[in-house]
């Protein structure tokens, strides 16, 4: 049997191939539709490797693979589970007449088993809704090879996808966002543009990467934007005029944290929304001209808005942020002109705001500890040059959400010692508390970092890593609820341990900055120990 050339095969029943026949002209496709469970089986020739220009699944009760099977140009994954096991291939290197490339598109339906390329193969997967199939969102597996590498990728799904892994895209167009959200399922999880010719996308308002975060590549001097959002909102980032000496790989992110300070005497608040998280993943660069960030209404609350806005950085997440250089614009997207066009290195960027005077209540320290009767003791203390300052604590379950638990007014005579206040009723589990501090003189406000109190003396956590792509330390957030010691280890991606550390921890909630700067370029796990338990284990990419 021989299929002239753009013919398209429907099939209702099983797909027995046990004669010889040629599937693998342009444009011919086998379309598998029956109303019932299919099967591709038979020991018939179908060519060398077996190749077929195009098979697509649309059969929601499903399709059996039951031989080895070549694809060379397309794999429509329409609707219904492909059980293919270890007998699909998909390459378009594969037939008589090479092509260009090879395409997996996806709708809902999916693979049972991962798919094998061919390690030379043109490999790009699209995500789309195909014609008369309900849509849903979609969970990335099996289609993406165990690699981790494919040529491109391509978003046209309004419900978005999930990718539980890194990805490395190759081409020079690698990244297309029509629709649909990109979320990586961990923080410590890149979507990877290797090829120094893609500049970045913005993106859109509702198409974007979320949950982890996008590396590109430079090759000398350029601008690029990384397509980053949060929380279902796009965020994008932009390094203008960036330069590399050779190539290298820089890595963007957006986490929500309101964690930070502004810096005394240049800014008076920072947002306490989100920070968008960069850093060195390999390579050199000197220098870059400015920086362009997108924002929203709700980076922007209360004190923070119709204020001259700016972007600041800073070096730890609950450091001190300082002020970028002057903005150029008022709305968003803003952006800033570089003061010191060398800083790079770890830096964390959030918007800021400043005005004619500093916000008259700062804050000295903000601490917790655990009490023997199961209460959480919080102490902090203020600088107040207003005549009245309110302090209301505030806590969490989950460091994102906040609700008030006790408020606090004090006159300038009181903001002179330190205060204290007792959670006699604290959730079970962990507490995240912070403190909001208002001038009751003209209603501006800001916030403490985060603090965490674990509900028992037994346990400890490392609440987050920080940052992820790291060049020559990464910081832990430690939170224990009695001093100990805490043994960290880091293996590398085939579980061989390269360093180990030993840390006193005190009560409570601390930040340890491990030294990484020996490491060679590579992916890192770190786990800490305490009495022969694993705490919590991130990853980390050098």
């Amino acid at each position: 049997f021989h299929m002239m050339t753009g013919r398209t095969v429907n099939i209702g029943g099983n797909f027995i191939i046990d004669g010889s026949a040629d599937f693998s002209k342009i444009g011919t496709t086998i379309l598998m539709n029956g109303t019932g469970a299919q099967r591709i089986s038979g020991s018939g020739y179908i060519g060398t490797n077996s190749p077929i220009y195009a098979l697509e699944i649309n059969n929601l009760a499903g399709v059996t693979l039951g031989r080895p099977l070549t694809i060379t140009y397309a794999l429509n994954l329409a609707q219904g589970v492909f059980t293919n096991g270890t007998n699909l291939t998909i390459d378009n290197n594969a037939g008589s007449v090479p092509f260009a490339a090879c395409f997996l598109q996806r709708g809902v339906g999916s693979l049972s088993d991962k798919i094998i390329v061919n390690p030379a193969a043109t490999y790009n997967l699209y995500y789309g809704v195909f014609p008369g199939t309900t849509n849903a969102a979609v969970v990335a597996e099996n289609e993406i090879p165990a690699s981790k590498r494919i040529n491109s990728l391509e978003v046209n799904n309004d419900l978005g996808i999930t990718i539980k892994s890194d990805l490395t895209l190759t081409s020079a167009n690698p990244l297309t966002l029509r629709d649909g959200i990109i979320t990586l399922s961990e923080s410590n999880y890149n979507i990877v543009c290797s090829n120094s010719m893609y500049n970045g996308v913005k993106g859109k308002a509702n198409s974007f990467v979320q949950g982890g975060g996008v590396v590109l590549t430079w090759n000398g001097t350029s601008t690029k934007t990384f397509p980053i959002g949060s929380n279902g909102r796009s965020k994008y980032f932009t390094f203008n005029n960036m330069n590399s000496s050779g190539e290298g790989r820089f890595g963007m992110a957006v986490i929500n944290s309101n964690l930070g300070t502004p810096e005394m005497g240049r800014l008076t608040a920072v947002s306490p929304t989100r920070k968008w998280v960069g850093n060195y993943v390999s390579g050199t660069f000197d220098k870059y001209s400015s920086v362009t960030i997108e924002y929203g209404d709700d980076d922007l609350p209360g004190s923070m808005v119709d204020k001259d806005r700016r972007i600041a950085f800073s070096t730890i997440l609950d450091g001190s942020y300082k002020n970028l250089g002057p903005s150029l614009g008022t709305t968003s997207p803003i952006t800033t002109d570089i003061i010191d066009k060398s800083v790079l290195s770890n830096n964390i960027f959030t918007l800021a705001v400043v005005s004619g005077t500093l916000l008259p209540v700062t804050l000295e320290y903000f601490k917790g500890l655990k009490n023997s009767d199961g209460s959480n003791k919080i102490n902090w203390k203020i600088n107040c040059t207003s005549t009245r300052a309110n302090m209301e604590i505030e806590r969490g379950v989950d460091g994102v959400i906040f609700k008030s638990i006790a408020n606090i007014t004090a006159d300038q005579t009181r903001c002179l010692q330190p205060f204290y206040f007792t959670d006699i009723n604290p959730s079970e589990g962990k507490n995240y508390y912070r403190l909001k501090m208002i001038d009751v003189d003209d209603g501006k406000v800001s916030f403490s970092p985060i603090i965490a109190i674990l509900n028992t003396e037994k346990d400890i956590e490392i609440i987050g890593a920080f940052s992820t792509l790291v060049k020559n330390e990464i910081t832990l957030n430690v939170t224990t609820g009695k001093t100990r010691k805490l043994a960290i280890s880091i293996s590398d991606i085939t579980g061989k341990i390269v360093k180990t550390y030993t840390q006193n921890i005190p009560e409570g909630s601390s930040m340890i900055k491990i030294d990484c700067s020996n490491l060679a370029n590579g992916v890192y796990n770190i786990s800490g120990f305490t009495d022969s338990k694993t705490t919590k284990t991130f990853r980390f990419v050098k």
